[in-house]
């Protein structure tokens, strides 16, 4: 493989920069997942069974501590209302739906655009974060409902842009550690929400979206003047057409294709039950961790935010690197990786939910984290294998539409759950299921992949920078 003149692969500054992007989109995408959960410090085990605007006789004493502490500055929920369903539709469907459907039209789209890429996403990018900072004028649901529908919207572009590069300037050997740099991004971004917890009980929740929208003009600057240029592209399409892989059909044509991929669908539901466990963590854990250690937040928001990016980042990257080693033994021998890191988090997860102990249960989740979050840099490369060089984008954006609005599911039932509980604690027998149970049916389905998925005889990427 062919080094840049400071001594590193061409590709990883691309890479790099995809990563940053990835970083404020997650940071974006979750932050309302967790300063929903805020409550003021003096009213947190007071209010540890009530909802917001909570107007049953049992919750008096809390709306009262809530309105001397003033409550709306500090909780989204609060300030507009929200009940748990209505917080499940926000952060599942509110954005999925969007998400998936223009998922559809992306994909073909990035298959045939090539060298104007990246001023898509820079124009997809300055508009989530838009609609993110949108949110700090919202006074209901459903002025929040329609900046996260454009907010789904607008990333709908984002992971699909970034694995498209990715598998265009990232030779084929290097793909699972490639994918897994810009995957550690969720685990950034998501650390970062965490950690909003703090800044929130500080600032007030409307400056915290606004300030994260501001961080997604820098994001804009940075795709728009450091990802690879027109030629670089031309030349990937080169590579494509020269084995013989150019583009043809009709985007029905192509997605029919990619949906025919021996061991893509199955992928597919292992990635969706993944989604689903991930997404119920990302948005009912710190509701969880609230009722269950009323007492706790300020350790938790700490805790949890280096969990996530320090043992996510371990994950991400060890599973990259490991995911690549295992390749070597045949194209799908890397999802073993998720297989092994999903049973031992389903265990870990179990552990996090029903322990009696606060150190007891972020243990658990620390484990969860450093076996579960090894998944995904492997089971893209697994993706980018099965699939020739020029449907990478159509297949990519099935992926990612399908798993994001499949996972979505998780948070709008949990809502439901939550909503029907007198003691908010019990929602925790509802999260053994819904996050040990898909690790589990996941596994399953790797395993599955393994025995019948066929890659593509060619690679255009194995040649790609060597």
């Amino acid at each position: 493989m062919r080094l840049g003149p400071l001594g590193v692969a061409p590709w990883l500054g691309a890479v790099v920069v995809l990563q940053l992007v990835n970083v404020v989109s997650q940071l974006d995408r979750y932050v309302l997942g967790y300063i929903a959960s805020v409550e003021p410090k003096a009213c947190a085990v007071l209010c540890s069974n009530c909802d917001a605007c909570d107007a049953r006789p049992v919750c008096t004493p809390c709306s009262e501590c809530r309105t001397a502490n003033d409550a709306q500055r500090y909780s989204v929920a609060e300030a507009t209302c929200l009940s748990a369903a209505e917080y499940g539709v926000l952060t599942g469907v509110a954005f999925s739906l969007f998400y998936a459907a223009a998922s559809a039209v992306t994909g073909p789209v990035l298959d045939r655009i090539g060298a104007r890429v990246k001023w898509l996403l820079a124009a997809a990018v300055l508009i989530w974060s838009a609609a993110t900072a949108a949110q700090a004028l919202a006074s209901t649901f459903w002025l929040l409902a329609i900046c996260r529908a454009l907010v789904g919207l607008a990333e709908s572009v984002t992971s699909p842009a970034a694995y498209s590069v990715i598998a265009a300037v990232v030779p084929a050997s290097r793909r699972s550690i490639a994918n897994a740099v810009f995957s550690v991004g969720v685990y950034w971004g998501g650390g970062l929400a965490s950690a909003c917890l703090l800044l929130d009980n500080r600032v007030g929740w409307r400056a915290v979206v606004a300030g994260i929208g501001a961080l997604g003009v820098v994001a804009t600057a940075l795709a728009a003047a450091c990802l690879p240029s027109a030629s670089s592209h031309r030349a990937m399409a080169s590579r494509a057409l020269s084995l013989g892989q150019g583009q043809t059909g009709g985007g029905d044509e192509t997605v029919a294709r990619v949906c025919a991929t021996p061991g893509f669908v199955l992928t597919v539901v292992a990635a969706t039950a993944r989604f689903l466990a991930g997404l119920s963590i990302a948005f009912f854990l710190a509701k969880f961790m609230a009722a269950q250690f009323p007492t706790r937040a300020d350790d938790f928001s700490i805790g949890n935010a280096v969990i996530v990016a320090a043992c996510g980042t371990t994950s991400a990257l060890g599973g990259g690197a490991v995911g690549d080693a295992l390749s070597r033994f045949g194209p799908m021998a890397q999802l073993w990786v998720p297989i092994v890191g999903g049973l031992v988090a389903a265990g870990a997860m179990a552990v996090t939910f029903l322990s009696p102990s606060f150190e007891a249960s972020m243990g658990g989740l620390a484990v969860a984290y450093l076996f579960a979050e090894a998944w995904f840099g492997p089971t893209l490369a697994a993706v980018q294998t099965l699939v020739p060089l020029d449907h990478i984008g159509t297949a990519t954006a099935l992926f990612v539409a399908i798993t994001t609005a499949g996972g979505s599911v998780a948070p709008a039932v949990l809502g439901a759950v939550w909503d029907s509980l007198d003691d908010k604690r019990d929602i925790r027998f509802a999260l053994v299921a819904a996050v040990s149970g898909c690790y589990v049916i996941a596994s399953a389905a790797f395993a599955l992949v393994i025995a019948r998925a066929k890659p593509v005889g060619s690679d255009a990427g194995s040649s790609a920078g060597r």
